[in-house]
Order: C-alpha cells, then structure tokens, then sequence
C-alpha cells in the first residue's frame, strides 16, 4: 500500500517545481564604461522561457549598433573580454527605459555572469550589470 502512496507523490514533486536548470531569477545594476554612461537595474526572470527585462529607469549614452549580451566575463574584467563568450540576446530597443529580450532556450545561466551593452560597430564597451 505505500508504494502505492509515493508514486503519486512523486508524480506530483516532478512536476510541481522548476526543472534543476532554472535557479533562481537574478538582479543586477547597470554600470557605465570608460567613457559612456550606462545606468538602471536588470532582472532575469529564469522560468521556463527566460527573460532579461531592464527597467524603466535603464538608461544608455548614445551609439551606433548597440547590442545586448550575456557574458561568462565577471563585471570588471578587462574589456575585451566582455566579447569573448557571449550570447547575442539583439540590437538594443531602445537607450531608454523598460524593454526585455528573450534568452535562447538551451543556455545555460549559470556560465553567464554579465549582462552587456556593446557598440557592434566600433567593439566598445557601454556598461555592465553583473548577475547576483
């Protein structure tokens, strides 16, 4: 008879919580590069089809082909290596204001420490946020 118990059990464990590739959403605050200003707050919502949303208060200094990354590079490297393994969420929306892109199904966040702001056109650094 207990088995008979468990196995409903089970069943209803499997199927309740988030698979064991989705931790926990993250945070982070934008930072500005050397010379451009970058700042507001981020979020990963890391559900079943995650999300990187910025805020209403993101805010970007002005660029030619901005793009959006995921970067494995901890927020203070050096600034080549915010290119170096990334994942191309797209062109950014807009300089201001809340706006959201969609994270390919198969990453693996955890590997990914930093969100980026990139100029494609002239490979310069805007801003980071580091995930926490």
């Amino acid at each position: 008879m207990k088995r008979l118990v468990l196995i409903p059990v089970l069943v209803i464990a499997l199927f309740a919580g988030a698979t064991p590739s989705h931790a926990a959403s993250k945070n982070a605050t934008f930072r500005s590069a050397k010379n451009y200003t970058t700042r507001g707050t981020a979020r990963i919502a890391n559900t079943a089809s995650p999300v990187v949303t910025f805020s209403t208060n993101f805010r970007t200094s002005s660029g030619p082909r901005l793009r959006v990354y995921l970067s494995s590079a901890p927020a203070g490297s050096a600034e080549r290596k915010y290119n170096d393994d990334i994942i191309d969420l797209g062109v950014l929306k807009s300089r201001t204001g809340a706006q959201s892109y969609t994270i390919p199904a198969g990453v693996n966040l955890s590997k990914y420490r930093t969100i980026v702001i990139w100029c494609a056109k002239f490979h310069v650094l805007f801003g980071t946020a580091r995930l926490s």
